[in-house]
């Protein structure tokens, strides 16, 4: 592609577009190197100092990721996720299904714990009571995605560490001992956060990954059921209101 310096648009910016072009149009394949900034400021026939500005807004946009000594790498393509007024496991799974991927859930842990006085406020429950935490972790093509928290009160939900978590979600384990359905959204808060040393090693990403971090109180007849704390990998999705 040659590009042209009368445009309106910056040379970094034709670059940008034109990468962008090949990564959609399947050119660079998902996981795959692109060229070095070398090869690429030939290529185009601008300044190294271009090719690496456009390649750094294409890596903060999610689409690449420079790996040290290694090169820039395509990441896959990003996952589309509407919000709600549900969490039913089948927002997840479509959303994979949607864009091409296969979707998985792994439970790592059911334990019983302390809970925190924030989560124990959202609960409804006194300060300090025991509370379940189930961690499940979500992947897409066999990547980790999203890690899952959830919160219930021990004392309603004993139930719990009998359930088939690895094929009933939550919801559907609680339905079946109780006959409610845990599914109303009471309140609903997204943020960022940053990976830790735990969270990296999960989702197989870099310690201070950029995360975006879902707080989810659901409840059941109006009664507060459930406490999520949904970290996603930024990368990887994109979020419809």
């Amino acid at each position: 592609m040659k590009l042209s310096e009368k445009s309106l648009t910056p040379l970094y910016q034709q670059v940008m577009d034109d990468v962008l072009a090949k990564i959609e149009s399947g050119e660079y394949e998902s996981g795959s190197k692109i060229p070095s900034e070398g090869e690429l400021s030939e290529q185009y026939s601008v300044s190294r100092i271009t090719v690496r500005r456009a390649i750094e807004e294409l890596s903060r946009d999610g689409y690449l990721t420079k790996k040290q000594g290694k090169g820039t790498f395509v990441n896959p393509p990003k996952l589309t996720r509407k919000i709600r007024r549900s969490i039913n496991a089948s927002n997840y799974n479509d959303a994979c299904l949607a864009s091409g991927r296969e979707p998985e859930r792994r439970t790592l842990s059911v334990t019983c714990e302390q809970g925190s006085s924030t989560i124990c406020e959202l609960l409804g429950i006194p300060k300090g009571s025991d509370v379940i935490a189930v961690t499940r972790l979500d992947l897409a093509d066999h990547t980790p995605v999203i890690i899952e928290r959830h919160y219930l009160s021990h004392d309603v939900f004993p139930f719990l560490f009998e359930s088939n978590l690895e094929e009933d979600s939550i919801v559907t384990a609680i339905e079946k001992v109780t006959g409610k359905r845990a599914d109303t959204v009471m309140k609903r808060t997204i943020g960022l956060a940053r990976a830790n040393d735990w969270a990296a090693s999960n989702l197989r990403v870099s310690v201070g990954e950029p995360l975006f971090l879902e707080t989810i109180v659901v409840s059941s007849e109006d009664t507060p059921a459930m406490v999520s704390k949904l970290y996603s990998v930024g990368t990887y999705f994109s979020f419809e209101v």
